[in-house]
């Protein structure tokens, strides 16, 4: 028990042990008094006795004291408040068996194979870092992973490829833990994106190395695998072999692969409220996104159609208000709020022309994603298609310039072209 001076300030009283500095505080709300000021009782604690603190100050000095640390209280709890917003898990397909049944430990190899696994965002999301497990032999890492994200086609297998790409920033380390075989467990983690998704069922793919990395079927490829977490999802693995142009196979074990994805989660659902022919459109955001509200005359229409004025929108962390004053007499409108993809490896077309004959495009990109370029021969049609023989493109962080070389060019009198991320 503190013993008082007689003015209701604690004395000293020794203690044996070190001490270390903490504050309690009691709420005074009874008394109407707001958070600021609320009374704080600043205390040393130790492992032996607290100790409060004491004579070595005079009445002024503790008061003064008290203020001052009043103030520092104050000045970091509003700083916590005030933080921006910090990448945290935002899925989880659970951590490998090494953790919870080291006994059974399993995975699925990824070097003949590319490896697919289910996973879902509750709310759009900005997605900046994997993490996954892996089991391998000494010497068989490839020292960079391949990384795609599908959508998902709603019969449990990936829909088509959304962005791809080559680890960034990776970092490979072992846990310590051994499995059967000289197999050893390694903690693998990299950047995604920036990479901005909308709510939905997705896919994510990786292969150790680059493609042609264990394309050849030969022992070699068997010593690196993904490793199983204890979940069962309704979604079970895939697998596609080695040339990776050929379907997706369901694997025998239903274990899903154990990995995090790390960002920021945001919220962009709409509401609408009408006046007349007026519309008024609301929705959350979140600093650092970016969006834009697209709208339907039927549900049956093909494509959606970005809102004038709101093809790309800043999120400042509030809610956005828009204003849809073309309805006219129109009985119905369908709105959604989608988050584009503004992330690292965006292309931009930095040049166009013609060169023996034949279209050259050239476009910026980024090292180690993957692009594609895409034509159309009308604007009206409703599909793009890519430009023969370059499928494919790795970008190299500088400009790249390749000829649509199409020998049935001169039957349409103009071609429109695109770059888009794979």
């Amino acid at each position: 028990m503190p013993v008082s001076d007689g003015i209701g300030r604690p004395r000293f009283r020794k203690s044996r042990t070190v001490p270390r500095f903490t504050a309690r505080v009691r709420s005074t709300f009874s008394q109407g008094i707001p958070f600021p000021f609320w009374t704080i009782r600043w205390y040393y604690r130790s492992r032996a006795t607290t100790v409060f603190l004491s004579s070595w100050l005079s009445p002024d000095s503790y008061m003064a004291f008290d203020r001052f640390c009043r103030f520092v209280f104050l000045i970091c709890v509003l700083g916590f408040i005030a933080k921006p917003c910090r990448a945290t898990v935002i899925y989880d397909n659970g951590r490998p068996l090494s953790y919870t049944d080291p006994n059974t430990v399993t995975g699925w190899e990824m070097t003949h194979y590319i490896q697919a696994n289910n996973f879902f965002l509750t709310n759009p999301s900005r997605l900046e870092t994997l993490v996954f497990w892996d089991l391998e032999q000494p010497g068989y890492f490839a020292g960079s992973i391949v990384w795609q994200i599908y959508s998902d086609n709603g019969e449990g297998t990936p829909g088509p490829l959304i962005v791809s790409g080559t680890s960034r920033n990776l970092s490979h380390s072992a846990t310590g833990f051994a499995a059967f075989g000289n197999f050893r467990e390694n903690i693998t983690s990299f950047e995604l994106g920036p990479l901005s998704l909308p709510t939905g069922s997705y896919w994510l793919a990786m292969h150790n190395g680059d493609l042609f990395n264990g394309s050849t079927g030969t022992y070699q490829d068997w010593n690196f695998y993904w490793e199983a977490t204890r979940n069962i999802t309704a979604a079970p693995p895939l697998k596609k072999i080695a040339p990776y142009d050929g379907p997706w196979f369901l694997l025998t074990n239903p274990k899903d692969g154990a990995f995090q994805i790390s960002g920021v989660a945001s919220s962009g659902v709409p509401i609408v409220t009408m006046d007349g022919g007026t519309a008024q459109i609301s929705f959350a955001t979140t600093a650092g996104f970016h969006y834009r509200v697209e709208f339907k005359e039927g549900l049956v229409n093909a494509a959606w159609t970005a809102l004038p004025g709101a093809e790309n929108l800043a999120g400042n962390g509030s809610v956005i208000q828009l204003i849809d004053g073309a309805l006219g007499n129109r009985a119905h409108r369908f709105y959604r709020v989608t988050l584009p993809y503004n992330g690292i490896g965006i292309p931009v077309i930095s040049d166009f022309g013609l060169t023996n004959g034949l279209p050259q495009i050239s476009f910026t990109t980024a090292a180690g994603y993957f692009y594609q370029v895409q034509y159309k021969n009308e604007l009206s049609d409703l599909w793009w298609a890519p430009v023969a023989g370059v499928e494919t493109i790795v970008g190299t962080g500088g400009i790249i310039s390749l000829s649509d070389s199409d020998p049935n060019l001169t039957a349409y009198p103009r071609r429109f072209y695109r770059a888009v991320l794979r």
